[in-house]
């Protein structure tokens, strides 16, 4: 019986190095733009590499979740995270965007590619189509019994790797599509117009005051409904 990996979240480096040193055989981590999870600090370039030599000098692995869904104009801002990601080591992608995934095949081929549990993967199918299409690994829909699991691995691919939660699903939603988190995100990010628009605060403490623990993190969910920083809000809004 091949023994199964145990991956861990690592919302920054040091999330990262004490998921390897208790035990993860594999961490998963995103860069400040691209990644579901955007409440951790997450990694820049420089932070990535260095997880993914103190991953790699253990014998463990690290993969990069690029596992959004990016309008058109984030999609300019992709080839560069996939280049700086790749120059950093990651061992594989883990994407939910056909495009996406069409732009790491292109741009790193030599990475493996992971279909995200965004994906929705639900049966054998799909799981095959994935493989077919070049993943080496989908993440199954959260939701599925250890039945459907064992039903997706027998009719499926076996070079084909199989990836579950073991938490299961814990969303608002089905399969991470987590639609109480984007509300109350954007609620957030909508009352933060109005704290920048009054000009008593600093981003910084508008940051603070929201519960974001730095500026960087408000600065993306920000530029993920606004198309811009605050800072270039505030830039636009008041030289009209």
């Amino acid at each position: 019986m091949t023994r199964p990996e145990l991956l861990s979240p690592a919302g920054d480096l040091e999330r990262l190095q004490y998921a390897i040193r208790y035990g993860a055989d594999a961490v998963y981590a995103a860069l400040t733009e691209f990644g579901m999870r955007a409440a951790p600090d997450n990694f820049t370039p420089a932070q990535l590499e260095e997880g993914c030599i103190f991953a790699h000098a253990r014998g463990k692995r690290v993969y990069l979740t690029l596992n959004t869904l990016p309008t058109n104009a984030e999609l300019d801002r992709l080839p560069q995270a996939i280049a700086d990601a790749r120059a950093a080591g990651v061992d594989g992608f883990i994407v939910a965007d056909l495009g996406v995934l069409r732009m790491v095949q292109k741009l790193a081929p030599d990475v493996e590619i992971h279909f995200s549990t965004q994906m929705g993967i639900t049966n054998h199918a799909a799981a095959t189509a994935a493989f077919e299409l070049g993943a080496k690994r989908v993440v199954l829909a959260r939701e599925l019994s250890l039945e459907d699991i064992a039903t997706i691995r027998a009719k499926t691919p076996r070079e084909l790797e199989l990836e579950v939660f073991v938490h299961g699903a814990m969303c608002m939603s089905v399969s991470g599509r987590c639609l109480l988190s984007q509300y109350l995100t954007e609620t957030k990010i909508r009352y933060s117009v109005q704290l920048l628009t009054s000009r008593q605060l600093k981003i910084i403490d508008i940051a603070q005051l929201l519960g974001y623990e730095n500026q960087s993190t408000f600065s993306s969910h920000f530029r993920a409904i606004y198309q811009c920083t605050p800072s270039q809000y505030l830039k636009e809004k008041f030289s009209e």
